[in-house]
């Protein structure tokens, strides 16, 4: 899952095997994620006329959690949440723990 999970150990093999199955045969993955990579959102992010809340994997290696900063200082408002014990889907490896910082980040941005 190439950095995706803190603990590919931690994940049951039906996870697991959605998880890549889900991606089987995806065609657009890759320029999709180069689009991705590419991109400057913070100008965007700094004007954003809508409350933002945002949450990361402490462990997440796809999107590390240091950008938290960045998105803190460009919207001192922001709700922020870094989850520990998960990577990238931290809803997958954590659904408990995701569930209750999204409920946190939505009542801060409501």
């Amino acid at each position: 899952m190439a950095g995706g999970v803190a603990d590919g150990a931690a994940l049951e093999s039906p996870v697991v095997r959605e998880l890549v199955g889900a991606s089987r045969g995806a065609r657009r993955i890759g320029p999709a994620l180069s689009a991705v990579a590419n991109a400057d959102l913070r100008d965007l992010l700094a004007t954003l006329p809508v409350p933002v809340g945002a949450l990361w994997g402490h462990g997440d290696r796809v999107i590390p959690p240091g950008g938290v900063q960045t998105v803190r200082r460009l919207r001192p408002d922001a709700a922020c949440e870094v989850i520990d014990g998960v990577g990238h889907i931290a809803m997958v490896e954590q659904p408990d723990a995701f569930v209750a910082a999204l409920e946190r980040v939505l009542v801060a941005i409501s």
